[in-house]
C-alpha cells in the first residue's frame, strides 16, 4: 500500500497502553489520513506518548465506554473512522480491502464494517475456544454521516444507518494476554465493572456458594469442551481456566454487593466490640 485512504480516521481509546500505544499510532499512521487517542485516566506515560508522536489527542474520564467511543466519534473530521485498540494491528491487506470498499460508488450507503479478529494468546493464535478467526467479529469501521451512537456501558453497541459489510478473510491482529499477571490485572478491572452492572440489575437472583460454583463450572466446560479450547493445547487450558475464574470473580463480587449489612459494616462493628473490650480491660484495670 503506496498511499493512506484518505477519509479515513483511526482511533485509539487507551488507559495505561504505554507498551503498546506507540506501535498502535504507528499502524495506523501508515493507512489513516489521521489518528485520534482518547486517553482514560491513564496514570502511566499513554498520553504523553501519543502527543510526541503528533497525534490528536482528548482526555476522558470514567468507565462508560459509550460515552468514551462517542466522544472519540464526535472529534472526527473525516468520512469514515474505524476503531482500533492498543493490541490491535491491522495488516498491508486489511487496509487495502478497505481502501478499495470506500472508493467504491456505493461507499456513501456504507453504514459500518464488520472484522473477523485473529487473537494470539501468549504468543499463541488462538484456533478455538471462541476465539478463533470467524468466531470473533467485531464492528470498528464507521460511515461518520451514518453513524447514530453507542450505547451500552460494558458491552457497547453501535447504532447507525446504512448497510454493513463483513471482512472475514484478512483480519485484525489482537496481541492480547501476554502474561499471566495481565491476564490478572484485566479480570480485576472489567469483573469489578460487570459485576456493578448485574448488582443494579433487578432481574439478578440472590447470588449462592452453589451459583457461583455452577457458573464457574459451566463456563469452563463452554470453553474447554464446546469451544474445543483443547485444540490449542496448554494455552487452551489457561484460556478456559481464566474465562472459568472470571466468571467465579463476577458472581463473588455480586455476592459482596448483596450483602446486609454490607461487609464493610460488619468488620467496623467488630472493630468497635474489640475496641469496646480493651476499654473495659484498661478501665477495669486502672
Amino acid at each position: 500500500m503506496t498511499k493512506k485512504i484518505e477519509d479515513l480516521t483511526g482511533i485509539i481509546i487507551a488507559r495505561d497502553e504505554e507498551k503498546w500505544i506507540g506501535a498502535a499510532i504507528k499502524n495506523l499512521q501508515y493507512f489513516c489520513q489521521s489518528v485520534i487517542v482518547v486517553d482514560n485516566d491513564s496514570t502511566d506515560d499513554t498520553l504523553n506518548i501519543a502527543n510526541q508522536l503528533k497525534v490528536r489527542t482528548f482526555k476522558f474520564s470514567g468507565s462508560d465506554f459509550a460515552s468514551i467511543r462517542n466522544l472519540a466519534a464526535s472529534k472526527v473530521e473525516t468520512d469514515f473512522f474505524l476503531y482500533l485498540d492498543a493490541d490491535e494491528r491491522v495488516s498491508v491487506k486489511l487496509a487495502e480491502n478497505i481502501a478499495k470498499i470506500l472508493a467504491r460508488k456505493t461507499a456513501p450507503k456504507l453504514g459500518a464494517i464488520q472484522f473477523s479478529r485473529q487473537n494470539f494468546f501468549y504468543g499463541h493464535e488462538m484456533r478455538a475456544t471462541g476465539f478463533e478467526m470467524r468466531s470473533d467479529l467485531v464492528t470498528r469501521l464507521f460511515s461518520k454521516e451514518n453513524f447514530q451512537k453507542w450505547t451500552g456501558k460494558i458491552h457497547e453497541t453501535a447504532q447507525y444507518e446504512g448497510k454493513m459489510i463483513t471482512l472475514l478473510e484478512q483480519p485484525i491482529w489482537h496481541f492480547t494476554h501476554r502474561s499471566t499477571r495481565d491476564n490478572l490485572l484485566k479480570s480485576a478491572e472489567w469483573t469489578q465493572i460487570e459485576a456493578k452492572l448485574l448488582a443494579k440489575d433487578e432481574k439478578t437472583p440472590k447470588i449462592t456458594g452453589s451459583m457461583i460454583l455452577r457458573k464457574t463450572m459451566m463456563e469452563f466446560w463452554r470453553r474447554w469442551f464446546r469451544g474445543k479450547a483443547w485444540q490449542d493445547g496448554t494455552v487452551g487450558m489457561i484460556e478456559s481456566l481464566t474465562q472459568a475464574f472470571n466468571k467465579a470473580m463476577v458472581y463473588s463480587q455480586v455476592w459482596e454487593k448483596q450483602q446486609q449489612p454490607e461487609i464493610e459494616e460488619r468488620y467496623q462493628t467488630l472493630e468497635k466490640s474489640l475496641d469496646n473490650e480493651w476499654q473495659k480491660s484498661y478501665n477495669g484495670g486502672t
